[in-house]
């Protein structure tokens, strides 16, 4: 390859000639001989713009690698005929190491290592403002600016010792570092890799690799990342991490707190993180995670053990049998490394006393065995293990059921999820204006006496924009749904009902805010 060419056109950089200089920097880098023969067949301008950079630096006798780049710099611009050779960098690179007890060159052992700033010193401030300005383009066109940082590495590589692509992360700005968040990844080279990626969790990564570079498809996969880069929170994982201890901890926990507030999504979220999965989806037919939910008429029988039939030659036999509680318990036990996780929601509807029997002791007093009023392969015993984590939801809106008695509620950790206004996070998908408005409802003067806002007030979830979905289950952003039948048949309705139900004032001031929010206009 003809590596005497180096210099770019430095008007209306692009990435075409981005892509030319890196397969040019490629061969260089990893072929000494062609290293060499480009750095000798720079033009007399670079070399002297070399020399003035290496001369500002002062004195470098300190730093080997730069004194050492700076002696070759200066034969470069001598009057000698003689070129740069390999045998002249070793015997400059052995005589500055005699200077230093450690092997002060031992990650620059190969010359490309050492030469490869003097070909990219013409092409360096380009790439860097191509490319910052190509992330910024990102960010905007995903609407993630204000929540997001970036972290860019160029050619000169994260220990300036080189490297044959750029790559840059654009990542949650709440993570001190782009190390511990999900990040959308793109690394540019003789091709492109790109998508989603954590260093943390990495089940998570999706990245595809692409033979060339193409904003508009690697933005519209960066799209269908951008929910993920926004829920990445480093306060919610702190506050994740506290969860996890609590369950250690205390083996059973309660999340409590009015509609809307994601519950139910919050336990999916925690049994990913116990099960080390990559998303909720793997919880799907995944045997280490059950989910059930309560309603009144739902007994010990058909949660722990219970009476079964079964047609056997023609005759009815009934048999115990363990039943969801019961089985998950039996493996969870045969299985004492693994991880095991049941989420009730709604855990209050059920009567719990009822429905746990003898098991309110167990939750107290893993590993050890309770008698069970049914026998099961000729045994009363139940043991809930130490590795089997209950996760329970609670509406705390709800006043048709009752509420949990001191004997079983000591037995479980309560949580509170509270509404949270997700402007930050969403952006336009939030409609903050109509959750302020909601929200004015839920003080001293529209509240019935009994009543508090945090066991009642509607949650953020009411408020967030839906969209259509594809096949693999992400949001269409050009079709979202129209949000005017989100408050006619959702919103509106529940309102009516705390009304009906006595929850909030049934007063002209009352109806009133419940009228200005049902006629509310959406802006365009």
């Amino acid at each position: 390859m003809d590596t005497q060419k180096v210099v770019l056109s430095e008007s209306t950089y692009s990435i075409e000639k981005f892509v030319n200089f890196q397969k040019l920097f490629e061969v260089c880098f990893n072929d000494e001989s062609e290293m060499l023969n480009a750095v000798n067949n720079l033009s007399l301008t670079e070399k002297r713009k070399l020399l003035y950079e290496y001369s500002i630096r002062g004195d470098v006798e300190g730093q080997p690698v730069v004194f050492l780049r700076q002696i070759l710099v200066e034969f470069l611009n001598s009057e000698q005929e003689s070129p740069l050779t390999k045998d002249l960098i070793i015997h400059q690179k052995e005589k500055i190491a005699r200077q230093f007890e450690k092997n002060v060159f031992h990650a620059w052992a190969s010359i490309s290592r050492i030469l490869y700033p003097f070909i990219y010193a013409s092409q360096k401030k380009l790439v860097k403002e191509f490319f910052t300005n190509e992330i910024k383009r990102y960010q905007k066109d995903l609407d993630l600016e204000s929540i997001t940082s970036i972290n860019f590495v160029d050619l000169d590589g994260a220990q300036n010792q080189g490297r044959i692509d750029v790559w840059f992360a654009i990542y949650n700005n709440s993570h001190k570092s782009q190390k511990y968040a999900k990040q959308l990844f793109l690394k540019l080279g003789s091709d492109a890799e790109y998508g989603l990626l954590s260093h943390r969790n990495p089940k998570l990564n999706q990245t595809q690799i692409a033979n060339d570079y193409d904003y508009n498809a690697i933005l519209n996969a960066f799209s269908s990342f951008k929910k993920q880069i926004i829920d990445d929170n480093a306060d919610s994982q702190q506050q994740m991490m506290k969860m996890m201890e609590l369950l250690e901890y205390k083996k059973q926990i309660i999340l409590q707190g009015p509609p809307g507030t994601g519950k139910t999504k919050q336990a999916k979220e925690i049994a990913v993180e116990l099960l080390n999965l990559g998303s909720v989806k793997d919880l799907e037919d995944n045997s280490q995670f059950k989910i059930i939910q309560f309603h009144p008429s739902y007994t010990y029988e058909d949660f722990v053990r219970g009476i079964v039939a079964d047609s056997k030659d023609d005759k009815i036999e009934y048999k115990n049998v363990n039943k969801l509680l019961g089985k998950l318990a039996k493996e969870s036990f045969e299985n004492p490394t693994l991880k095991y996780i049941l989420v009730i929601d709604e855990i209050n509807r059920a009567n719990l006393s009822s429905v746990l029997g003898e098991l309110i002791y167990a939750l107290e007093y893993r590993n050890e065995n309770v008698e069970s009023m049914y026998e099961v392969d000729n045994k009363s015993e139940l043991i809930l293990p130490s590795n089997l984590y209950i996760i329970g939801t609670m509406n705390t809106a709800d006043r048709s059921v009752g509420h949990i008695d001191y004997a079983i509620r000591r037995r479980f950790a309560f949580v509170d999820v509270l509404p949270e206004d997700l402007t930050a996070q969403l952006g336009d998908d939030f409609q903050t204006d109509l959750f302020n408005k909601v929200a004015e409802l839920f003080n001293e003067k529209h509240l019935a006496g009994e009543f508090k806002a945090k066991d009642v007030q509607l949650g953020h979830s009411y408020f967030i924009q839906q969209y259509e979905k594809d096949e693999f289950g992400n949001n269409i952003l050009d079709k979202p749904y129209d949000f005017k039948m989100r408050l006619d048949y959702e919103i509106v309705p529940i309102l009516k009902e705390y009304l009906h139900d006595g929850l909030l004032n049934n007063d002209s001031e009352t109806l009133k805010k419940i009228k200005e929010i049902e006629d509310y206009k959406f802006s365009d």
